[in-house]
């Protein structure tokens, strides 16, 4: 995920990549980036997740091991979702293996991912608890970093974060500079 030059700097950045940095209190859950406004998109859910993946911090906790795979409202039906799940799996690990059930096919993931050093999984545009579910089985070392319009999908202790109303489109401001690592 490239951060565009016209991103604005905003306070959720931080606190973001805070959260998806802090340690064996996030590894195995799931940070998420929500907006409580179901619906309304453009709040910059998506574009905060970039924010936080090119993050030096983050880019260095997680030694490069950034994933993102986007869900979108169109991934319906058990058959699919367990075709994302393959796909992510593949895009990982490169294992080729493809479960016709989301469950088994997340297991598979969860069990990959269990074998795998820190690693930072965006899981960007999830509009259904069925599409979310695959992705939050095993990972001990992996941090979930979700983008949904709706919370409530999200797992119990999930830490959150809120992007505000985005500012005047016409505001720029300059980019942040470098966190240390």
């Amino acid at each position: 995920m490239a951060v565009p030059d016209w991103v604005v700097d905003r306070n959720e950045g931080s606190r973001a990549v805070a959260a998806v940095c802090a340690g064996r209190r996030t590894v195995g859950r799931a940070v998420a980036i929500t907006t409580s406004l179901e619906g309304a998109g453009g709040f910059g859910k998506t574009t905060l997740a970039a924010v936080v993946c090119a993050s030096p911090r983050v880019r260095c906790h997680f030694r490069g091991r950034i994933f993102t795979v986007t869900i979108g409202r169109d991934v319906r039906g058990r058959a699919a979702v367990a075709a994302k799940a393959a796909e992510a799996t593949r895009f990982i690990t490169g294992d080729p293996a493809a479960y016709d059930d989301p469950d088994r096919a997340g297991a598979h993931l969860g069990r990959l991912l269990d074998e795998r050093p820190r690693t930072l999984l965006v899981l960007d545009d999830v509009w259904e608890g069925e599409q979310l579910a695959p992705f939050l089985q095993g990972g001990k070392r992996c941090v979930r970093l979700v983008t949904t319009r709706v919370p409530a999908l999200l797992p119990p202790g999930s830490a959150r974060q809120r992007p505000a109303a985005p500012a005047c489109a016409s505001t720029r401001c300059p980019r942040p500079k470098p966190e240390p690592c």
